[in-house]
């Protein structure tokens, strides 16, 4: 896989900052979610944003946010960024609430971070938290791509073929 962005709060954010994102790069979208939107800015609030920022594809679209995997949010998605003319590989998020499960102490005046648990982050299902991987919703885009040693991989794919021809 390419380059890893991220993609930050709007304000801050200058026009064309994605246009150098390829169909080999992901991008994170961070931030609170829910069934219905992402950061409190609908589906085509989003696509919109992201055409101003000048991005027109990338490999991997995935949201560190709570329960946007939870619904058909991500084919939602995945239909107005497909309209927009934005080609994306796989779009991602979590299926519950996720938890950094590290606690962060301090000793000595230096700044600790402790694992509680095997796993850095996690999604809570039911009270307790299980790895990211089982409970990240992953849904192919609208271009096929596969990026080896991944969950982003389908057989016999190759970058750059459309999905739609």
């Amino acid at each position: 896989m390419g380059e890893c962005f991220h993609l930050k709060k709007q304000t801050e954010t200058q026009k064309g900052s994605l246009s150098d994102v390829t169909i080999k790069d992901k991008l994170d979208l961070n931030g609170h979610g829910s069934t219905t939107d992402f950061a409190g800015i609908s589906i085509p609030e989003l696509v919109n944003l992201l055409k101003e920022l000048e991005l027109t594809e990338v490999g991997v679209l995935k949201f560190s946010a709570c329960n946007i995997g939870k619904s058909h949010y991500l084919e939602d998605l995945k239909a107005a960024l497909n309209e927009a003319g934005i080609q994306v590989g796989y779009l991602s998020g979590p299926k519950g609430t996720i938890s950094d499960l590290r606690i962060n102490i301090k000793v000595r005046g230096k700044s600790l971070n402790l694992n509680i648990f095997p796993m850095r982050k996690g999604v809570i299902r039911g009270v307790l938290p299980i790895p990211e991987k089982f409970g990240l919703k992953v849904v192919e885009g609208n271009v096929d791509i596969s990026f080896e040693n991944t969950r982003y991989k389908r057989k016999g794919t190759t970058i750059g073929r459309d999905r739609n021809s």
